[in-house]
C-alpha cells in the first residue's frame, strides 16, 4: 500500500513527468506530445506552409496538426453518445 502523500509532494512528482508520458497522453492537450513530436509537428507545418507560399498562396492554407483533445471532453462526448443510444433503444424496443 502506498504511503499517504501530501498534495505538495504529488504536485512535485507530477511536475517532474516528461511531456508525452502516459498520464499526459491520457489527459490530452499539447503536453500529450513528446518534445520530438512537437518539433516534427512544427517542421511539417513549416514545410507545407513554405510549399503553399511558393505555389502562389492559392488554395486553402495548411493547418497545424491539432493537439489531442482533452480526455474529459472525450469522456463527456462518449457519455452523451451512450445516453443518446440508450434513449433510442428505449424508444424503439418493444
Amino acid at each position: 500500500m502506498e504511503p499517504h502523500r501530501e498534495l505538495s509532494e504529488v504536485l512535485d512528482l507530477l511536475g517532474c513527468l516528461p511531456s508525452g508520458c502516459a498520464l499526459f497522453r491520457d489527459m490530452g492537450g499539447d503536453d500529450a506530445f513528446t518534445l520530438e513530436a512537437l518539433f516534427l509537428r512544427e517542421i511539417e507545418y513549416d514545410v507545407r506552409a513554405l510549399g503553399h507560399g511558393l505555389g502562389g498562396g492559392k488554395g486553402t492554407p495548411p493547418k497545424k496538426i491539432p493537439a489531442p483533445e482533452p480526455a474529459h471532453l472525450v469522456r463527456a462526448r462518449e457519455q452523451r453518445a451512450d445516453e443518446k443510444l440508450q434513449r433510442f433503444l428505449a424508444r424503439h424496443s418493444a
